[in-house]
């Protein structure tokens, strides 16, 4: 059985890892790892797959039924079909800002970014999924906090609509006592890596600046001015 971190228990060697390995390159490891250390003879050594266990694909946040989906070795599992198994989006899935999070070995991953609903609507070609692959379909939603009219969470709907002035908009505009040249957009990634952006809002209604898409989850902060 090979284990969570790609090793198999094998009798003198103990441990040896074959994450990632084909059939014959896991026969040509074990051979020189015995002859190496424990024969001075030609060994042979014949490898094969007794069973294979089901591969899995993930699926988070707005669809209806979020979870671990399986598929057997050798069949594809499409985009299309894992969001069709998990019951479709809800009404807050924001489908255009969807991802994929796919391991490339070597504890490194790789985040693809993932126009979901464009494949649904055929727009865009369908992608084939990898085993372990992590997709998340995120709301469109954003939160405005500090000196504005209402702060609160706010909906989009459209990734595409997604700017800085439409959630200031959409939370009543700044107070009186704003300070729109510090304004700060928290940005958490998918692999939960913080971004902070400091926007000077004076320059965008200037035209210094082009107004700032926003991504989902983002929490835009308006602090009060000192002058």
């Amino acid at each position: 059985k090979i284990d969570n971190e790609g090793n198999i228990a094998f009798p003198i060697l103990g441990k040896v890892k074959i994450d990632g390995l084909t059939i014959s390159q896991t026969e040509d490891r074990i051979q020189k790892l015995l002859e190496k250390d424990y024969f001075k003879t030609k060994v042979s050594v014949c490898a094969e797959v007794k069973k294979f266990h089901k591969m899995k694909a993930v699926i988070a946040g707005e669809v209806s039924k979020p979870g671990a989906y399986e598929f057997e070795e050798g069949r594809n599992l499409s985009l299309v079909e894992l969001i069709t198994l998990a019951g479709g989006p809800t009404k807050d899935a924001c489908m255009n800002a969807s991802t994929i999070i796919r391991s490339e070995g070597d504890e490194k991953t790789r985040v693809l970014k993932v126009r979901a609903g464009d494949i649904m609507e055929a727009r865009a070609r369908d992608m084939v999924l990898e085993p372990g692959d992590r997709v998340n379909i995120p709301s469109a939603n954003v939160i405005v906090m500090g000196e504005v009219a209402k702060p609160g969470t706010y909906n989009f709907g459209d990734a595409s609509k997604m700017t800085l002035l439409g959630a200031i908009s959409q939370a009543g505009g700044f107070t009186r006592i704003a300070a729109l040249n510090g304004v700060k957009i928290i940005r958490i990634d998918e692999l939960g890596n913080k971004l902070n952006i400091r926007v000077n809002v004076n320059n965008i209604y200037k035209g210094r600046e082009k107004d700032v898409m926003l991504e989902p989850n983002d929490i835009i902060v308006v602090p009060e001015s000192w002058f």
